[in-house]
């Protein structure tokens, strides 16, 4: 993903992630 054009949408993405993983 692109993190350093698009740090918020990543930081949703991993927010998601870790709580699929949970």
């Amino acid at each position: 993903m692109l993190r350093t054009r698009r740090p918020f949408i990543a930081y949703i993405m991993d927010a998601q992630g870790n709580e699929l993983f949970r």
